[in-house]
């Protein structure tokens, strides 16, 4: 987990968080964004980290994503896995994208979780970050659509995933 996202875990950070992220400085840097585009100026990048730092303006928005953030991760970094219950989207066509360059979750999750999900399918898009959708949308549209023409849909009840998580309690 990257340092930025420990560091908003420490306990008091929702007290500076207004000094961090006012709204003066979300609607300059909107001001901003919008010159830079109506001249040409475009990074799909840039515009998916400034939205999700424009977002922390508003105090019901940074006390959801600490809610959200404390719950998975802490300063060490990640807290919890889905490693112990992951085994249940076997069942279920799984595509998993992620991009070579993400500096918010580290690609080794996506191996991790293909590894973890019989017949999961894996795609690590090279020179994207953490918004690979935004970043290379016509790569991963093209990921997604083969997925889709290459997949039937599954046909999963869920008592069967009732069964799947007794049978893993009575073996470990």
């Amino acid at each position: 987990m990257s340092w930025l996202l420990r560091a908003f875990t420490l306990p008091g950070v929702e007290l500076i968080m207004p000094i961090l992220f006012p709204p003066f400085v979300r609607d300059r840097g909107n001001d901003v964004r919008h010159l830079l585009h109506r001249i040409g100026i475009r990074s799909a990048r840039v515009d998916e980290k400034w939205r999700a730092y424009a977002s922390l303006a508003e105090s019901p928005n940074r006390n959801a994503f600490l809610r959200t953030l404390r719950s998975v991760i802490d300063s060490g970094g990640q807290s919890v896995s889905a490693l112990d219950r992951i085994y249940l989207a076997a069942a279920v066509p799984t595509l998993i994208v992620w991009g070579d360059q993400d500096d918010i979750i580290p690609v080794a999750h996506a191996y991790a979780a293909h590894e973890a999900i019989p017949g999961s399918q894996l795609a690590i898009i090279e020179g994207a970050a953490h918004f690979v959708h935004a970043e290379q949308p016509e790569r991963f549209v093209e990921i997604l659509t083969e997925f889709m023409a290459a997949t039937d849909a599954a046909a999963v009840e869920a008592g069967s995933y009732r069964e799947l998580l007794h049978a893993q309690e009575a073996t470990g």
